[in-house]
């Protein structure tokens, strides 16, 4: 979907190649929690995707935590270790008030990253055990995946170490072309990358989702530079299902994309 280059790939912990950096696996069964935003009546196995990762010739793939799992990451794990000679790369979710334990836990288990879903949700405060366990990230070379909406995104970078690699999710959630320039607000932009999945994420119309995605990477490119912009397919688009029709044409424009800033 996107090259990640020996740099880039050195500062995230992985290997060089092509990857998919955001894509979710799961089985609703073990979905047990009731308080959840989104929950999918199917599965989306883990050999789905490594069937679209080589048709579509990539490397590998972030498994990033769904949000009806929690905490618990055992599911991502357990593939991990099935599948431990893949290019597969776990990011985690920790507890909110004992991240300490689960962070070990994860360490473990060729996980690269830690996701703080804040979206529509309170900035919670970090406690004792997360200033061990941002600590420990920066010296293990794990990054912080942060999914909030960019007004939130300013005050929160801001608190968190500079030396903590950041990486913003679906675009910082911009809604409008304003939205853009909370990222000339941060005092520390050498450890910060932003992700970018598909334009519906930005707009419910196609259209105005893909002019705002290009006005973004324009943006971004300058600001951050263009190599900091990972691409994710956000396999199997929850909630999206029946607007996205395949993984080759979430690829595709990924491509489209990745052209219009010359990666």
């Amino acid at each position: 979907m996107i090259l990640i280059r020996k740099k880039i790939a050195l500062q995230l912990g992985i290997d060089s190649g092509k990857y998919d950096t955001h894509a979710h696996i799961f089985e609703h069964k073990l979905i047990t929690s009731k308080k959840v935003r989104y929950k999918p009546s199917y599965d989306a196995k883990i050999e789905t995707l490594i069937n679209a990762l080589n048709k579509n010739n990539l490397n590998g793939a972030f498994l990033v935590q769904p949000s009806f799992y929690g905490s618990n990451n055992n599911y991502i794990i357990k593939k991990l270790k099935k599948y431990k000679n893949k290019k597969l790369y776990g990011v985690g979710v920790l507890s909110e008030t004992k991240p300490l334990g689960d962070f070990k836990k994860i360490l473990k288990n060729k996980f690269i990253g830690v996701r703080l879903n804040l979206y529509k949700r309170k900035i919670f405060k970090f406690n004792n055990e997360w200033k061990k366990v941002f600590d420990l990230m920066i010296i293990h070379k794990l990054h912080l995946e942060i999914y909030a909406e960019n007004k939130k995104l300013i005050t929160l970078i801001n608190s968190l170490p500079k030396e903590l690699i950041k990486i913003i999710d679906h675009c910082g959630i911009i809604q409008k072309e304003s939205e853009l320039k909370w990222i000339d607000k941060v005092e520390e932009k050498d450890n910060i990358f932003v992700k970018c999945t598909h334009p519906l994420r930005l707009k419910k119309d196609f259209k105005t989702g893909d002019k705002l995605m290009s006005k973004f990477l324009a943006y971004y490119s300058k600001r951050i530079g263009k190599e900091k912009i990972l691409w994710g397919s956000d396999f199997p688009w929850t909630g999206y299902e029946n607007k996205i029709n395949s993984y080759s044409s979430v690829n595709r424009l990924a491509k489209t994309y990745s052209k219009q800033i010359n990666l």
